[in-house]
């Protein structure tokens, strides 16, 4: 505790993490900042919204006094191929990094963006499916993986490495599961039960939307929204609890929520 005292400095800094950063983070670690040059211990994290960069405050110690404190590993993982083995995908890696070592499955959805382009973007996977990896292949379960047309790529993360340092792999090829092994979330209950204004603009407005359901948190789930005379298309979201924060149109009249298969009713704001 004492080198904690001798350089003790409370920072607030803004940093882009993903929602598999903040299912995994565990405050007891220490953190390597290398555009700080030092170590910290992480105090908070605030207000989390997928996408942009959340604020970070954080408290700089000097253990190197009392602690062997290793700098942070400057290596490389690479996915060189993914094919279906039954409920399973297989991954083959590359590392240069220190093994075994603990790696994160990482799921990465395709779809149609904004502006009719296909993009992949990473599908929360809970409970998070870990393994400790060595040489050569990994195996992951995908009964969380709904029929997608446009296909998902794979990856992972080096699990014992900081948030900060975001070391994931490249995305695999496309691979596309036929649903056959996909098994719904189970729950009977869904529903949008306030959506509290938080800020607004000219063009846009923040709100907090808080919902009921029996399902398990935390979960991944879907969001959209109405303005005359269409609705939006589902948007990933990641609650780990029973709320989240959407930014919207101004022109928003109503939302709507699914988890899987089930979804809430429609709620005006």
């Amino acid at each position: 505790m004492k080198a904690i005292f001798d350089k003790a400095r409370l920072i607030t800094v803004e940093v882009f993490l993903k929602p598999i950063d903040i299912y995994n983070f565990d405050f007891s670690r220490l953190v390597y900042v290398p555009q700080l040059s030092s170590n910290y211990i992480v105090n908070k994290i605030s207000n989390f919204v997928k996408g942009r960069p959340t604020k970070v405050e954080l408290i700089e110690v000097d253990y190197f006094t009392e602690l062997d404190v290793q700098s942070p590993i400057g290596c490389t993982v690479e996915i060189t191929n993914a094919v279906l083995v039954g409920c399973n995908v297989v991954l083959s890696i590359l590392t240069d990094c220190p093994t075994p070592v603990n790696i994160v499955f990482v799921v990465y959805a395709g779809g149609l963006n904004n502006f009719v382009n296909l993009e992949f973007t990473e599908f929360v996977i809970l409970p998070t499916q870990t393994q400790n990896f060595t040489v050569g292949t990994a195996s992951f379960g995908i009964s969380q993986l709904p029929y997608n047309p446009f296909g998902y790529k794979f990856g992972v993360k080096l699990l014992n490495q900081s948030a900060f340092e975001n070391i994931y792999s490249n995305q695999s090829v496309t691979v596309t599961p036929d649903g056959s092994c996909y098994v719904a979330p189970v729950l009977t209950t869904l529903a949008i039960t306030s959506a509290v204004l938080q800020n607004t603009n000219d063009f846009t407005k923040t709100y907090i939307v808080t919902f009921a359901s029996d399902v398990v948190l935390p979960v991944q789930l879907y969001f959209r929204n109405y303005a005359t005379p269409t609705w939006t298309d589902y948007q990933a979201y990641y609650a780990t609890v029973n709320s989240f924060t959407v930014v919207v149109s101004s022109s928003v009249s109503k939302f709507q929520i699914k988890i899987g298969a089930v979804e809430s009713a429609e709620f005006t704001i």
